[in-house]
């Protein structure tokens, strides 16, 4: 028999972990468009 207060706490931890794992995703997007705008600016001035 599994006790309620373990059920919620690994619930929680699993909210935890997808919430990082969601804005790491958010992060890492951002910073794709970033980078790829600073390539075309450094392409341009190449040319």
């Amino acid at each position: 028999m599994i006790l309620p207060n373990k059920d919620i706490e690994l619930s929680s931890s699993y909210i935890g972990i997808s919430a990082l794992i969601l804005s790491a995703l958010k992060i890492t997007k951002f910073l794709l468009k970033f980078c790829e705008k600073k390539q075309l600016k450094f392409l341009r001035n190449i040319n």
